[in-house]
């Protein structure tokens, strides 16, 4: 069964896109009934739209670009993880540890630390997208650019 069955149309908001493609972004299983999944599928959906960016030919911008939704969706993965290990009394100590390195539980460790948590290292990518003047590119991302290109036919 694919998930994104299971994701409100409205979630899409403005995306129109085929089912081939709505259901590599969001998944499939046996379980996509499970709150957990369809809050992991919504992060798929948001991180794959988000990696639709708008190309430039230029290798430091079209890399961060990529890697910034990226990085959001690994701290937002780990917030569901918490939340729905918490409520079934179980997490693994592992991804319990992950988790922390992703968010913010390295902050603690000073600002050194900090720098290779997920939201440190967004914090430096977007640092840098304004330090090579590409930053407004990346806000704008692939509005108004819908025609053309990869996104035709979306």
């Amino acid at each position: 069964m694919n998930i994104s069955t299971q994701l409100p149309s409205s979630f899409y908001g403005a995306m129109s896109m085929n089912s081939d493609i709505l259901a590599m972004m969001s998944g499939c299983g046996h379980n996509v009934n499970l709150v957990s999944s369809v809050e992991y599928a919504k992060i798929n959906v948001e991180m794959h739209h988000g990696m639709a960016i708008n190309f430039t030919g230029n290798a430091e911008y079209d890399f961060l670009a990529g890697m910034i939704p990226h990085h959001t969706a690994a701290v937002d993965m780990c917030k569901v993880y918490e939340e729905h290990a918490e409520a079934s009394g179980f997490s693994n100590p592992g991804i319990v540890s992950l988790c922390s390195n992703i968010t913010f539980g390295a902050e603690s460790w000073g600002e050194w630390q900090y720098d290779f948590s997920q939201p440190g290292e967004t914090e430096q990518m977007l640092d840098i997208l304004e330090d090579i003047g590409m930053i407004d590119h990346y806000n704008e991302g692939c509005s108004g650019n819908m025609h053309g290109g990869m996104n035709e036919g979306m």
